[in-house]
């Protein structure tokens, strides 16, 4: 079978690759059809276009993943892409996984690994658009990534996952950090639906009933919505005002000329 090599946007030469992986690539948008393409037999150069318009029809192979996105260790066995811990099959070749218990840990590095992506793609980003960008406007995908992600189905784990978004919920924010309270109020509702499926849990285990006693008051059904960042501030604002004119208020009560 002949090996072709090509050249990249960088004019460095890549290769040999078979027909079948050239289809791969091209279907990745590694290369396009009008990319240069010559075979270790020959000197003569045609084009990737023209190679598969006269070449043999093929059945592509499972495409060539970037070094940058292989797992040797933990990967796809028929493509090498880097393994996402929640998906059931390969995103690039379609290969289903082998069906693996997922775990309370799982669940907890594959989102905080989602949120370090948002912050990697965030910082990025150009000066321009990080200065239209409110912080509010920033903090969205990571509230939206903590709100729709999936949670452990099994109790044990599902607790764990709890206890994990239960500790980012009570974490303090100043009180004009305004994204900081939304993303607090990203954990804390988390943190409420893993309770939830917690407590429909314990109506067939009673060992958990102390368990749901102690985060009743936090994420029950009459829990206690926390005070706004904005509520804060005018409630502090109220107090000093009182504070401010409590002297006059006393002068006035007892006749005081000074006041």
């Amino acid at each position: 079978m002949k090996k072709y090599h090509y050249t990249d946007a960088k004019g460095d030469q890549q290769g040999p690759y078979s027909i079948e992986q050239l289809t791969s690539l091209k279907d990745l948008r590694v290369i396009g059809t009008p990319s240069p393409i010559w075979d270790e037999t020959t000197t003569r150069t045609t084009t990737l276009g023209e190679l598969l318009a006269v070449g043999p029809k093929v059945v592509p192979l499972p495409p060539i993943i970037p070094t940058t996105l292989r797992d040797s260790s933990n990967g796809c066995k028929i493509c090498g892409a880097a393994r996402d811990p929640l998906a059931a099959q390969c995103k690039f070749c379609g290969t289903a996984y082998k069906l693996e218990k997922l775990t309370g840990e799982v669940y907890i590095s594959a989102l905080q690994n989602l949120l370090a992506k948002i912050d990697e793609r965030s910082s990025a980003e150009s000066d321009f658009s990080k200065f239209m960008s409110s912080p509010v406007q920033k903090a969205q995908p990571k509230i939206t990534a903590i709100s729709t992600f999936a949670m452990p189905s099994d109790i044990e784990n599902l607790m764990q996952f709890f206890a994990f978004c239960h500790g980012n919920a009570q974490m303090t924010v100043g009180l004009v950090d305004h994204s900081g309270e939304r993303l607090t109020g990203a954990w804390q509702g988390k943190a409420k639906m893993a309770f939830t499926q917690i407590k429909m849990k314990a109506i067939t285990n009673p060992n958990l009933t102390p368990y749901i006693a102690e985060y009743e008051p936090l994420y029950g059904v009459n829990a206690k919505k926390p005070l706004s960042n904005m509520a804060k501030l005018i409630i502090i604002g109220l107090c000093i005002s009182v504070l401010m004119l409590l002297p006059l208020i006393v002068g006035k009560m007892f006749g005081l000329k000074d006041f």
